[in-house]
């Protein structure tokens, strides 16, 4: 039954790999194709928040940390790729990965000082860190104040969807195969019971700040595209605590825990959200919010919960074993 059951994920995997290739080529060569703003424009902002969403997912979907600030690191990635390019005239390329690496330095210590910290604690301990930086970006000079920060550079749209569309897939590769390896089963072990999980070697601490590190890096390189793509930020746009909340949003609806859950709930969501701001800008709040409930109570488990392949899988190896009771009860009829 195992083998069987190997042999036919493993397929599945195939064809998911092929499918993902041809649909990442077909979102390379949209730009080229197509001329609508509006559409790249959607596309680039749902590529934004699979990234966003699946790194959130890997330390709070997987570990069980929930995190209500982690727009702080893209925040931190933003703010930093644009001072560079505009005070220091550095190259976007390098600034976009400064502000990738500066803000992963930055989660080390945070990691260190909240990572011991469990439930609301852990969760009201990131808003706050949230806060704190949206606080400094709006107070401190050389983010521009509440004036924000202009980058002067050409358009580089369609270099920025690009690099978006790469980041997209590194940070979902990253994710695939990091939660299929002992890495992650232990971040597993730890969502289970973390208590359980020590009393058998495992240094949950470790793994949680690496988990935390990766999981800051992707959102804040998100934020230094995001940056050179709107060529102006301001510490509302950055920092915007709505901004942590889609995240999760997106993970809970797609499928918490899971690779596929934040892909699935950005994908639906994303449209949705600019929609309804477009449509309905006084009650985009509602909109939304009564569609998740509606969401989240119709599909408990995530959107993923309706693709899953094992279920199906194990009822055709018990089918084939002669061991399935559903299958008994049909010939009985």
């Amino acid at each position: 039954m195992n083998v069987l059951s190997t042999v036919r994920v493993h397929e599945w995997d195939r064809y998911a790999f092929g499918i993902a290739a041809i649909l990442v080529l077909v979102l390379a060569a949209l730009p080229f194709a197509i001329e609508n703003t509006y559409i790249t424009g959607l596309i680039f902002t749902t590529l934004m928040f699979v990234t966003l969403a699946s790194s959130w997912n890997l330390l709070s979907g997987y570990t069980g940390y929930i995190s209500f600030g982690h727009v702080a690191f893209f925040g931190i990635g933003g703010y930093t790729c644009a001072i560079l390019i505009a005070d220091f005239g550095i190259n976007l390329y390098l600034a976009i990965l400064a502000g990738g690496l500066f803000a992963t330095l930055v989660s080390l210590p945070v990691a260190l000082a909240t990572i011991r910290l469990s439930g609301v604690y852990f969760s009201i301990i990131m808003l706050a860190f949230a806060e704190l930086m949206l606080e400094l970006a709006t107070n401190l000079n050389i983010t521009g104040g509440t004036t924000g920060k202009v980058l002067p550079v050409g358009n580089f749209e369609v270099v920025t969807y690009h690099l978006m569309l790469a980041l997209t897939v590194v940070t979902l590769a990253t994710v695939y195969v990091g939660v299929r390896s002992y890495f992650g089963l232990t971040l597993t072990a730890i969502h289970d019971d973390e208590e359980a999980a020590e009393s058998l070697g495992l240094n949950t601490t470790y793994y949680k700040i690496v988990a935390f590190g990766l999981s800051a890096i992707f959102p804040a390189i998100a934020g230094g595209i995001a940056a050179v793509y709107w060529l102006y930020i301001n510490p509302s746009t950055m920092f915007a605590v709505t901004t942590s909340g889609d995240m999760m949003i997106m993970s809970v609806i797609g499928g918490m825990g899971t690779v596929l859950g934040p892909i699935l709930g950005a994908t639906l969501m994303t449209p949705i959200r600019a929609q309804t701001q477009a449509a309905y800008p006084y009650f985009h709040g509602i909109v939304f919010g009564l569609l998740f409930m509606i969401l989240v109570l119709t599909v408990p488990n995530g959107l993923v919960s309706l693709t899953d392949k094992s279920e199906r899988i194990d009822r055709l190896v018990s089918r084939v074993n002669g061991t399935d009771p559903n299958a008994r009860e049909e010939t009985d009829d």
